[in-house]
């Protein structure tokens, strides 16, 4: 059985063929989960054990019932196959039951073992008793006709044809869901129930088994146009392009040794490949061997013993080289040798991270990261895919919460005794009977007797004109003000956001406060026109305005999505939801995890934007929104937060900071070879903004790595470059666990620096203490020894000694000591800590840079004596770009691609 699955349908893909639709087949308004996540939702879920179980039912609806998992699996198998189902259940089922009474596999529960049962099979039919359903316990070559008692090859399917949905045009997706048969919803909550259990079951297997070293293997019979498409064109390269990972969508049956024996199950029109993976893929595989049915006891063949990898798994071609088989199948097989693809785990933290950290994490990598002028369509510019989610999340708080209206005023009645005076003046009255006389003081007393029956009878009988409208008036007042002073104190956090950042260039901060406490409905709706306003054109120092204004949105949505008391006592708001956020991911996204989400322009394709003074009446009187349509917008906007959140929580930030001409663009240009920054001491080469730029060899869906460029901290004319670099260090706070903070230090005397404090800033947002690099410690020993050596030499304790002495070199030696010293005491001063930070020396201009000394350029510069680069790069262990390269991806847990650890 595990040679025909072995030899069945290879499910692999290039990762860069992925986003190669044609442009004006694609939906620019929709945005893909694939394009931000490596695998299905419910997969990485399942992965990160936050499936939520009770999803797993046939209306796919967190409200309804879940099935029993029996139920699925005999649902699943009526489907996939429908002779042989029932009888496959019934047997799995009673086999894990005798099991679990006997006290084998006790670390997976009866459903995972039912699970796994059903997928690898059970024993294996020999030759001579295949023909007539007979089994026993030998090992053997299985006849293509027996591919159906298992599940493999169907879960395979599944799993394959959600990779084919993902990242597909909405045109080419309606096909592929067309294509899975049986696999719609509700159907497809039926599969992800079923993998939920072989997940568990493996990781639990996985976690008990000793770890294999060495390679594992597997034969496949390759179709010729996917050896065409994928292989072919890898002949004879060291290794696959960038980006050109491979991608096994299904679990892959392998083995511990090369199974030739594959060979007889000849398929036509397809190449024979024998896939030789690397040990650190060969680790996660999984022993799935029944055949001895307990745990802790090996397999009679250890080496023939089936395993299986991982659904997912990301590779790369390392090298492929025809040869022969063995005897007697005497073909022509390719061995493909595969290297693990270094994956970035997720960050518990970020998972964990409250809603407004993940909305402004997604902003400061969308708005800085994604370019304006990128092609159309998401899938080519994933920051701009997030900057996009974090905008449609602004439209659905927007749309789900109202401001709370003044409450109905209560009718307020005049009393009986003010209803009979009503209109009545005594004192005019009484002078103007007397005058009458008593005939007239008859009369008028019986007119007003009249009067006030009358008024005391419209009272009595609730006419309007008895109603007290000036009390009524009053009340709808008082509520006015009391829903003003809790708008007052809605916004109070927000407040505290903006002043905690101590922005220079931030002259009235209360502006954007005062319409968002006017009208916060119509404040959110605004979002994506501030969004457009920053990458269309604005300057850095208006960027940093716009940044603190989006920032005051994000604690206020953080706010209301918490059900933070103070700040929703002024909305009505369905928040916070009930049930497990991911529930409503699992519950938005189709099977093929697509999302149709607006760009953030203007709907007439004009930008608009809010005026810093608003003078028209809030919307206190607008009628309520449907009901439905408000649950829904607040069940979308969970779920686009949840997707935002699985991506940034593998995201990686190498945060370099200092001092201005420190050398921190210089650092990302010769070390990571972004030539497009620019950076010298003039003023058009001095950092102005903040610049995200993407790792040479990162990935945006397996390892999302990014550098980050900021001003120097400390500019004395450009006051915006400091509020730039204020603004960075919620990174720390927003994106936990990510941020790598790397202090560029210039070489020289510990003096009070801006910058320190800044540094010393951003380690605690980041919670961990900063790489130290050290640059231009070429140029102080230069002037420090052009000052000291005559001295030495003159009346110092060289005195009459040659230059060629040793005594030269160790007198050199303690100078080098005490420059050592004097960068050592300015780091332990601004870090205020007692534990050193990691440090490293690196040079990467001027005479130490210089990699050969007969290069022939007037502008570089010779070392001013023949030992300087030596003695110095011996001393301080100067790294050059390669080294330093590889010193700092190694503290981002990466590794060059193609290249073993």
């Amino acid at each position: 059985r595990s040679e025909v699955r072995m030899s069945g349908e290879l499910h692999v893909s290039l990762e860069q063929e992925q986003w190669q639709a044609p442009l004006d087949d694609q939906k620019i308004d929709e945005i893909d989960a694939g394009q931000l996540l490596a695998e299905p939702s419910f997969l990485v879920l399942q992965r990160l054990g936050r499936y939520p179980r009770r999803l797993c039912n046939t209306s796919a609806t967190a409200s309804s019932r879940p099935l029993p998992f029996r139920s699925v699996v005999a649902e699943l198998l009526r489907r996939e196959l429908p002779a042989t189902g029932p009888s496959m259940l019934d047997e799995a089922w009673a086999w894990a039951e005798s099991e679990r009474r006997a006290g084998h596999f006790g670390i997976l529960s009866l459903e995972e073992l039912v699970a796994l049962r059903l997928c690898v099979g059970g024993r294996s039919p020999s030759r001579s008793s295949a023909g007539r359903g007979g089994y026993d316990d030998a090992g053997g070559i299985l006849l293509p006709d027996l591919r159906d008692h298992s599940l493999m090859m169907s879960v395979n399917r599944f799993l394959a044809s959600t990779e084919a949905a993902q990242g597909a045009t909405s045109k080419s997706r309606d096909q592929c869901d067309a294509s899975m048969a049986g696999m719609e919803p509700p159907g497809h909550r039926l599969w992800e129930a079923f993998l939920a259990e072989v997940m568990a079951g493996l990781t639990s297997l996985r976690l008990s088994q000793p770890q294999r070293c060495g390679s594992c293997y597997r034969l496949a019979w390759v179709p010729q146009g996917l050896w065409d498409r994928i292989f072919e064109p890898q002949r004879g390269a060291e290794r696959t392009g960038r980006g050109g990972h491979l991608r096994f969508a299904g679990f892959q049956s392998v083995a511990a040794t090369e199974p030739w024996q594959c060979l007889e199950l000849l398929v036509q029109g397809c190449v024979p490949c024998l896939l030789e993976f690397d040990d650190s893929i060969a680790r996660q595989a999984v022993d799935v061997s029944f055949r001895l049915s307990h745990e802790g006891q090996e397999s009679e063949n250890d080496q023939q013993a089936e395993m299986l990898l991982p659904a997912f798994l990301r590779g790369e071609v390392t090298s492929i080289q025809a040869e022969e088989a063995l005897q007697p199948y005497g073909l022509t097989v390719f061995r493909v040798h595969i290297s693990l693809a270094t994956c970035i785990q997720e960050s518990e933290d970020l998972l964990e991270a409250p809603a407004e950290a993940v909305l402004a994490g997604s902003l400061l990598l969308g708005l800085q990261a994604s370019h304006p002028d990128a092609p159309t369509g998401y899938g080519e510019d994933p920051a701009a895919a997030l900057l996009a989610l974090a905008a449609e999340c602004f439209r659905a708080l927007g749309t789900a919460v109202e401001v709370r209206n003044p409450g109905k005023v209560n009718t307020v009645w005049k009393g009986y005794i003010e209803c009979a005076l009503d209109g009545i003046n005594p004192i005019k009255d009484l002078s103007e009977t007397l005058r009458q006389g008593v005939v007239g003081m008859a009369r008028t007393a019986l007119v007003g007797s009249v009067r006030a029956s009358l008024r005391v009878t419209k009272r009595a009988l609730g006419f309007e004109s008895c109603m007290n409208f000036e009390a009524m008036e009053e009340d709808y007042a008082r509520q006015l003000s009391e829903l003003e002073d809790l708008r007052g104190e809605a916004i109070g956090p927000c407040r505290e956001e903006v002043a905690g950042l101590g922005l220079e260039t931030l002259t009235d901060p209360e502006a954007f406060l005062r319409f968002l406490q006017h009208d916060p409905i119509r404040a959110l709706e605004a979002a994506p026109a501030i969004l457009q306003v920053y990458r269309g054109g604005a300057k850095p120092a208006q960027r940093v305005l716009l940044f603190a204004k989006l920032l005051q949105l994000t604690t206020l949505a953080g706010g209301l999505l918490r059900g933070d008391e103070k700040v929703s006592s002024a909305f009505t708001s369905p928040f916070p939801l009930p049930g497990n956020g991911w529930e409503s991911l699992l519950s938005l996204a189709d099977v093929a995890g697509g999302f149709c989400v607006p760009r953030f322009a203007a709907s007439d394709g004009t930008t608009t934007f809010v005026p810093e003074e608003v003078t028209e009446k809030p919307r206190l009187e607008a009628t309520s929104r449907p009901e439905a349509k408000r649950a829904e917008a607040a069940q979308r906007l969970v779920a686009l937060l949840q997707l935002q959140r699985l991506h940034l929580a593998r995201l990686r930030l190498l945060v370099l900071g200092g001092a201005p001409d420190a050398g921190k663009t210089t650092v990302l240009r010769e070390v990571f070879g972004l030539k497009h920054l620019r950076s010298g001491l003039s003023e058009e080469g001095r950092t102005d903004e903040v610049f995200v730029e993407r790792h040479p060899a990162a990935d945006t869906r397996i390892r999302p790595v990014y550098l980050v460029d900021s001003p120097g901290f400390g500019d004395g004319e450009q006051l915006h470059r400091n509020d730039m670099g204020r603004l960075l260090l919620g990174a720390g706070r927003w994106l936990p666990g990510s941020v790598t903070p790397v202090w560029v230090l210039r070489a020289g005397r510990h003096t009070k620096d801006d910058a320190h404090g800044f540094v010393q800033a951003m380690a605690e947002a980041a919670a961990r203490m900063p790489l130290v690099l050290v640059t231009h410690v070429d140029r102080l020993f230069e002037e420090r020894y052009r000052e000291a050596g005559p001295r030495w030499r003159d009346q110092g304790p060289l005195q009459g000694v040659s230059q060629r002495d040793a005594r030269w070199r160790a007198q050199r030696r303690l100078l080098m000591q005490e420059l050592r010293d004097e960068v050592d005491a300015t780091v332990a001063r601004a870090l205020h800590s007692h534990e050193p930070p990691e440090l490293v020396f690196a040079c990467l201009g001027g005479w130490m840079a210089r990699e050969c000394d007969d290069e022939e350029d007037e502008f570089l510069e010779p070392p001013p004596w023949p030992w300087a680069k030596e003695e110095l790069t011996e001393f301080f262990g100067i790294k050059g770009k390669q080294e330093l390269r590889t010193w700092l991806d190694a503290r981002l847990g990466l590794r060059e691609p193609g290249k073993k650890k």
